[in-house]
């Protein structure tokens, strides 16, 4: 027996040197390949600075250029109203054409340097394999800058600057020059083909184990992605909106502001503080992107996969977490990303703070079954725990305010619901945890936006005082049972009055089955649970409906008030999926938990088969409505979205005019000149006279601009006309006044907060890892 056991204790000794040596041949390989891989990168990115730096433009003299209406004199092509006539049902002509030359295959920019007095545009002629941005000659500004993509080498590329019959257009010159754009692209595929190998590097054995699981949720991601494998996105009916924010913020980073809070890409120089009312850390993706060298459209598109993909991790481990059953987290996963009014959000509503509130659903919904199931006596339960709702709310938070609003009316709700545990000690002292780290962690946000809510009269505070009636805007029990009515609304070639508000036919075949289910089964020792996801299901349809007393309370209540500031009842739908999605999961767990002997294996593929097969159909479905009716777009760059398109402006000043006439104006001074203008930066010269005199200019009067000269000394801000930015000057000023937007010290340090609270949560979660694996390793040595 001694022998047999030294035998033994010898094996398991081998076994363990040789495991430790092949795990240090695979470090060592990995730190190679790392190395490799940083190196592989740096050159691409070093090369393309080179390129930016070094890229002579490409030799194409302005006179060179043709026009049937006006000449080139003095070194520029001018014209105005008198010099080209617009012939009789034509809005503009062709003013400017050229250069005629042989361009290769590449990304190129076309920048255009102009006066003008009244908008005008330019762009490269496109055919098969060229792919043409739009310049907007704006008034505010000299220049204008349009990407080109040229798939295959061309012969006669044309430039084409249109004029439109209003006001005075100089063209001072037009250069063409290679960029980084497609090595910007290279740079990104190379990264993402790298970081592949490495997850499979790292992780092959729970790869290998888990194979099964994660070519389900690639496969759910597919699903939910499939109107994105298209040449061009849907005009959603928020797009404009949210594509803008994305440009805003890549206009920011090319102008070393980080994070962004006013944009003057907005209102064509005037500004707009969308990032100050509507959370945008997450559309930094895509704003990198478009930095990078993709086209607006590549790159939103990239935003809806990133959420996709999010979302079907996020779900998973949640939904893993509060079932304990991988084969029902799945499946759950897939339903709720595959849900009907999800779908709707991000394809048909391109409702970009909605659907990507979504995302964090499931995680709020993990953490507060963790508090509400979990031994909050432990404290590292109730930390990880609190931890959890933490992060999901922190992430709503910073995505979008009206999902906050309305995930904080439902749990509580759920509070209320579940009352005798929600009054316990160790449960209130839980969920104040996790509410100061959700304060810590979205201070970055929360500050400036209570800041500007309190301080700054914008149309969106008006709004909140006025009694908005939207009952009638809420669903019928019917709209919830039309699984193949069209998805769209107006905003279709069919132009139907209501979207589509299902959450779909699996979701709803599930509270159906969990409503039976309850009814047969009154003894059933999980019933409580499943009564409680039933219950919140119907009570979040009810009040995404038109029977909940919307207006009565909007009426009567400052709190229906509040309540009714969603705008839309039926937004309350996704709420109705994430319980629905409940309700699904804890009965596909408990159906496939059945004993049925050895068929039990096959009950359980055939149940998750069915699953798969009626949510692919609900995905082609939609897929289908939507190639048949969206409107698409190929938008290309920056120039393609119209800087006004601000959705209901609910962030503009008060008494707003779009009479904007982009000039710097003055009185009692001897001269003001613009010098410089890099992003919400501008710079002045500014000569007085005798008397103190005054400046305005074309930038609106937002909290956070300040107004400065050479020497530090501020100068007090006013509202100048049209709520502009006006300042007033001492007797006998000369020299130079800087007017730019500074964050208040109270903002910075909102996000220095934020990040370190951000930091700390990463470290402890990292302990906290290594704490759980060393005890397992421990575990498993005792049990042996």
């Amino acid at each position: 027996m001694e022998m047999g056991d030294k035998r033994m204790s010898d094996n398991n000794i081998d076994e363990v040197n040789e495991k430790k040596i092949k795990n240090s041949f695979k470090r060592d390989l990995l730190t190679i390949l790392c190395i490799g891989q940083v190196l592989i990168i740096l050159l691409i990115a070093v090369f393309m600075v080179i390129v930016d730096k070094n890229t002579e433009p490409i030799d194409v003299p302005l006179k060179d250029w043709k026009s049937d209406y006006i000449t080139f004199h003095n070194n520029e092509w001018y014209a105005d109203e008198n010099l080209v006539p617009i012939p009789e049902g034509e809005n503009d002509v062709f003013l400017l054409v050229g250069p005629y030359i042989d361009m290769t295959k590449g990304s190129y920019t076309v920048t255009v340097d102009y006066e003008s007095t009244e908008e005008q545009c330019c762009y490269a002629a496109t055919n098969t394999f060229i792919q043409s941005g739009l310049g907007r000659l704006v008034k505010g500004s000299n220049r204008a800058s349009f990407r080109v993509n040229i798939s295959e080498s061309v012969g006669n590329f044309e430039v084409i600057v249109k004029y439109n019959g209003n006001g005075t257009l100089r063209i001072k010159n037009i250069t063409i020059r290679g960029d980084h754009a497609k090595l910007g692209r290279l740079l990104v595929y190379v990264m993402l083909l790298f970081a592949a190998l490495d997850i499979w590097f790292i992780f092959e054995d729970k790869i290998r184990k888990n194979k099964t699981v994660i070519l389900s949720l690639i496969g759910t991601v597919v699903l939910s992605s499939l109107p994105l494998f298209t040449s061009d996105i849907g005009k959603g009916h928020d797009l404009y909106f949210h594509v803008m924010r994305i440009e805003a913020l890549a206009d920011s980073l090319m102008h070393g502001v980080f994070p962004n809070r006013v944009s003057t890409l907005w209102f064509d120089g005037y500004g707009y503080p969308a990032s100050v009312y509507y959370g945008d850390i997450l559309l930094y993706v895509p704003a990198i992107m478009r930095i990078i060298g993709f086209t607006v459209v590549t790159s939103y598109k990239i935003y809806i996969l990133s959420i996709n993909i999010g979302t079907a991790l996020l779900g998973y481990f949640s939904f893993k977490r509060m079932f304990k059953n991988k084969y029902s987290a799945v499946m759950s996963t897939m339903v709720y990303s595959t849900a009907t009014y999800r779908l709707v959000n991000v394809y048909i509503r391109s409702a970009v703070g909605e659907y990507t509130a979504m995302m964090f659903l499931p995680v709020i919904a993990c953490g507060m079954y963790m508090i509400y199931t979990g031994d909050m006596s432990k404290k590292k339960e109730y930390f990880k725990s609190a931890t959890v709702l933490a992060v999901g709310m922190s992430g709503l938070i910073g995505c979008h305010i009206l999902s906050t609003e309305m995930v904080c009316f439902i749990l509580a709700i759920v509070c209320i619901i579940l009352f005798k545990k929600t009054f316990k000690l160790a449960t209130l002292r839980v969920l104040g945890i996790a509410a100061a780290e959700t304060i810590l962690l979205s201070a970055y946000f929360v500050i400036p936006f209570l800041d500007y809510y309190k301080n700054v009269t914008v149309e969106i505070n008006e709004t909140m005082e006025k009694i908005p009636y939207i009952q009638y805007q809420g669903c019928s029990i019917a709209e919830y049972f039309a699984v193949f009515r069209d998805v769209f609304s107006q905003f279709s070639v069919h132009e139907n009055r209501r979207l589509a508000a299902t959450p779909g036919f699996i979701l709803l075949l599930a509270l159906i089955v969990g409503v039976v289910f309850l009814f047969y089964q009154k003894k059933h020792t999980g019933r409580k649970e499943l009564a409680f996801y039933v219950s919140m299901s119907v009570i979040s349809l009810f009040i995404a409906s038109d029977m909940f007393p919307w207006d009565r309370l909007a009426a009567r209540t400052s709190f229906g008030r509040l309540l009714a500031q969603v705008q839309f009842p039926w937004r309350y739908v996704t709420m109705g999926i994430m319980f629905s999605t409940l309700v699904f999961g804890y009965l596909f767990k408990k159906l496939t938990e059945k004993d049925f002997g050895t068929k039990t294996r096959y009950f359980q593929l055939g149940a998750a088969a069915c699953v798969a097969i009626v949510s692919l159909a609900a995905s082609m479905y939609f897929d289908g409505a939507y190639l048949d009716d969206i409107r698409f777009n190929d938008w290309v760059d920056g120039g393609d979205i119209n800087p006004w398109s601000v959705g209901a402006g609910e962030y503009k000043l008060d008494n707003f005019s779009d009479n904007l006439s982009h000039k710097v104006s003055f009185s009692n001074m001897q001269t003001v000149k613009l010098l410089e203008r890099d992003g919400s930066r501008m710079e002045l010269y500014c000569e007085g006279i005798g008397i103190p005199g005054t400046v305005q200019v074309p930038i609106f009067n937002y909290k956070g601009y300040v107004v400065t000269d050479n020497s530090g000394n501020n100068y007090r801000i006013f509202d100048g006309e049209n709520n502009t930015i006006k300042f007033e000057l001492p007797p006998n000023f000369e020299g130079n006044i800087t007017v730019d937007f500074k964050e208040p010290w109270y903002w910075r340090a909102s996000e220095i907060i934020s990040l370190a609270a951000f930091l700390i949560l990463i470290g402890a979660g990292i302990i906290a890892y290594r704490t759980d694996v060393k005890e397992k390793k421990e575990a498993i040595v005792k049990s042996d």
